[in-house]
C-alpha cells in the first residue's frame, strides 16, 4: 500500500498539468497568443502551431530605392483545417506599419500586434473549417533585416554597384530559421506550401525580379513600370523573393525553355551577377 500510495502523489501534479493545459499548452483553453507562448522556449517552432493552411499569397508592393522602403498590400488566401477560427495569427516585421485590414465576406473586430513580429487579426462571424477567407494586408515601412541571411535589405549605389533592394528568407541566425516575415505578412512553417502572384512597382529604369514566370511589364505612365510575376508550384514562404535594381536582362537563346539572366548594368560596365535566373517560357 506504502508503493501504490507514492505512485499515485507522484503522479498528481502531471494529471493536474495535464487538465489545465490544451493542446498548445494555453492554460484553461484561453486563446492567447501563440507566439507570446513559445517563442522564447528554446526548440519549440512556434510557426508549426497555426491552424489553418494558407493556399497561395499575392502581393502589389511600391518600392522606393531611395528612400529604403515599401508601400502595399499582401492578400492571403487561408482554410481552417482543425478548428472553426476567429483569430488569424500571423508574422510581420514589427517595424512595419499596418494601415487597414479586409477579411473579403468576413468583418475585421480588431487588429493586435501583441508578441515579437506577431500579428493576430480577429473576424467574425468564425471560418468554418474547410472554408476559404481573403484576407488582405495594407502596409508601409522599411522591413528590417533580420540577420545576414534574412529579411529585407537596401544599399545605395556605390561605385560601378547600383542602388538595389532585395530580400532572404533563411534567417540562419533565428530559431526557427524563416524571415520573410520581415516584409512580408505570413505564417513561416516550412510544411505549409503556398503559390504566389507578385506585382512590384518600381522605377522606370529599374528592373523587378520576383519568384516564377514573369508574366508582363506595365508601364504606368508616371515614370514607374510594375513587373508582375506568378509562381504556381506550391512552396515554402521563405523561398519567395523579391529583388529590384538596374539590371539587364540576356536571353540565353540555346536554352529551351529560354533563360533569362540578369546583370547588373551601371555606368557602362557589366558585371554578371549569378543571384538571379529568371525562367522564361
Amino acid at each position: 500500500m506504502r508503493h501504490k500510495a507514492l505512485i499515485i502523489l507522484t503522479l498528481a501534479p502531471f494529471l493536474t498539468q495535464a487538465a489545465l493545459h490544451d493542446k498548445f499548452g494555453v492554460p484553461d483553453f484561453e486563446q492567447r497568443n501563440r507566439h507570446e507562448l513559445c517563442r522564447h522556449r528554446p526548440m519549440v517552432l512556434d510557426d508549426s502551431l497555426h491552424i489553418y493552411d494558407c493556399l497561395h499569397i499575392s502581393s502589389l508592393l511600391e518600392y522606393d530605392l531611395a528612400g529604403q522602403s515599401i508601400a502595399g498590400w499582401a492578400k492571403l488566401d487561408l482554410v481552417p483545417d482543425e478548428d472553426p477560427m476567429q483569430r488569424i495569427d500571423l508574422r510581420l516585421g514589427a517595424i512595419v506599419s499596418i494601415d487597414s485590414v479586409s477579411a473579403g465576406a468576413y468583418a475585421v473586430d480588431s487588429v493586435s500586434r501583441h508578441g515579437q513580429d506577431s500579428l493576430q487579426i480577429y473576424v467574425s462571424p468564425a471560418i468554418a473549417v474547410g472554408d476559404t477567407v481573403e484576407l488582405t494586408v495594407y502596409y508601409h515601412g522599411h522591413p528590417p533585416s533580420i540577420d545576414p541571411w534574412g529579411g529585407m535589405f537596401f544599399a545605395a549605389a556605390n561605385g560601378w554597384q547600383p542602388e538595389i533592394c532585395y530580400t532572404l528568407g533563411d534567417g540562419l541566425n533565428l530559431a526557427e530559421p524563416p524571415a520573410n516575415h520581415a516584409w512580408l505578412p505570413c505564417f513561416n512553417d516550412p510544411n505549409d506550401k503556398v503559390t504566389s502572384e507578385f506585382w512590384m512597382r518600381v522605377p522606370s529604369d529599374r528592373v523587378a525580379v520576383g519568384p516564377g514566370v514573369r508574366l508582363a511589364t506595365i508601364d504606368n505612365g508616371d515614370s514607374t513600370q510594375t513587373w508582375h510575376y506568378r509562381l504556381d508550384q506550391p512552396v515554402s514562404t521563405y523561398l519567395l523573393f523579391v529583388s529590384v535594381s538596374d539590371y539587364l536582362i540576356m536571353t540565353q537563346r540555346e536554352a529551351v525553355p529560354s533563360l533569362r539572366t540578369l546583370c547588373i548594368h551601371r555606368a557602362g560596365i557589366r558585371r554578371k551577377s549569378t543571384s538571379f535566373q529568371c525562367r522564361n517560357d
